[in-house]
């Protein structure tokens, strides 16, 4: 999914999204320390509101996943084969939660969510898209026909409510009926609308677990840590979650997180790496902007290190670019580094940004091997005019604060 640019406007109402009824079905969710599913949605809806949306448009140009093999990218994008993953879980308990970005393909994965999961926490920052597969799904829980015509209709007048809720969106409808369409092909079986029978498992698996929308930033400090601390005071752990490819935003990451120098580990995945996993969690991503593109699953254990080495395949490739040469050339961060002082003609702050990200995870070893390469790279700074003294300052700080943390992590390690 394309994620948007975080949201700095006021959050003014909260949208509660119950798509089952708990009242209704009591002996569906069982107490555990004093309290239900319902009541942690609850606090979730709370701390975390969907913006009323009018006079908001839609951030991203994706309504669902786009993670599916199409004429620009590998055939190694499949979202079809991480649903499958998640059957492979133990059973449903009711301490563990889902967490998906966007729509991650919610409208083809719920009855397999609702095997590992009672609840099932929707995230993003763009509560336009919130709303909207909000409105898909209330729509599609209550039809019976799964013809052409039903989808398109349901996608149409899911449009025209954000429309009559003041939502400026100018989607174009026939694009998004062939993305709807699209999608669908892509997902085979596993979409809601393939067959009666996949249909009715859709619907009967709605009944059986909750899906909370939250307006929310990965890239968030204070957004994921009281996310991550309400699942921990109610008990809960995390059995699926995809982050699908939020992290290869990492300029947006340092946009929301200004900072003087460099700060070791601070890049995307900073603040998402408390997230409480449990053991046998199934971890999904995906890489779409780094020249590699595919998705992929794995354990809590190597996620992390995962998504990372995915951002810097991207700011290497990035950095061969800006400085016209091969990506043979610019194959790791000393050669970016030198490369990067050498670029004179992209915004500094898209320099900066690429620096700290290729140093957030020095070793000893490519600290050392930069420390000889310091020099160098002062003087590219010098003769390059689009740096003025307080930015190539600032450049040489990281690089020399970077080799200074990778001795002493390496030191300490």
């Amino acid at each position: 999914m394309n994620y948007g640019l975080p949201l700095l406007e006021k959050r003014t109402e909260s949208i509660v999204r119950k798509y089952c009824t708990f009242e209704a079905k009591p002996e569906l969710f069982s107490d555990f320390s004093g309290h239900k599913v319902c009541k942690v949605a609850d606090r979730l809806a709370s701390r975390f509101p969907v913006s009323n949306i009018a006079n908001h448009s839609l951030k991203s140009g994706f309504c669902f996943t786009n993670e599916y093999p199409r004429a620009f990218n590998s055939n190694q994008v499949s979202l079809a084969k991480t649903i499958a993953k998640i059957s492979e879980t133990c059973l449903v308990n009711e301490r563990k939660v889902s967490i998906i970005t966007g729509e991650s393909g919610l409208l083809s994965c719920i009855p397999e969510l609702s095997l590992v999961s009672k609840l099932i926490i929707q995230v993003d920052c763009d509560p336009v898209l919130l709303t909207y597969i909000g409105e898909l799904i209330k729509k599609i829980s209550d039809t019976s026909s799964i013809s052409t015509r039903k989808y398109h209709e349901i996608i149409k007048t899911s449009l025209e409510s954000l429309k009559r809720r003041g939502c400026a969106t100018d989607v174009d409808e026939p694009g998004l009926l062939k993305s709807a369409d699209e999608y669908k092909e892509a997902m085979g079986e596993l979409h809601c609308f393939s067959s009666q029978r996949r249909l009715e498992e859709f619907q009967s698996a709605l009944r059986e677990c909750h899906i909370q929308a939250i307006e929310a930033n990965y890239f968030s400090k204070e957004d994921m840590s009281s996310l991550f601390e309400i699942l921990v005071e109610e008990g809960f752990e995390v059995s699926y979650f995809n982050i699908s490819n939020v992290c290869e935003y990492f300029h947006r990451f340092y946009v929301m997180n200004p900072f003087n120098g460099l700060v070791q580990g601070m890049e995307s995945t900073a603040y998402i790496r408390r997230i409480p996993l449990t053991i046998g969690a199934v971890c999904a991503y995906s890489s779409l902007l780094s020249g590699h593109d595919h998705t992929d699953t794995c354990t809590k254990n190597i996620l992390f290190e995962r998504l990372y080495q995915i951002n810097k395949s991207k700011a290497l490739s990035d950095v061969a670019m800006y400085a016209g040469k091969p990506k043979s050339v610019v194959n790791d961060l000393i050669s970016a580094c030198i490369e990067l002082a050498k670029v004179d003609w992209i915004e500094v702050e898209t320099c900066i940004d690429t620096l700290r990200l290729v140093l957030a995870h020095i070793t000893k070893d490519e600290a050392k091997t930069l420390s000889h390469r310091v020099q160098d790279i002062e003087h590219s700074l010098a003769e390059n005019t689009m740096y003025n003294d307080q930015d190539r300052s600032e450049f040489i700080n990281i690089t020399t604060a970077a080799v200074s943390a990778g001795f002493k992590q390496s030191d300490s390690a």
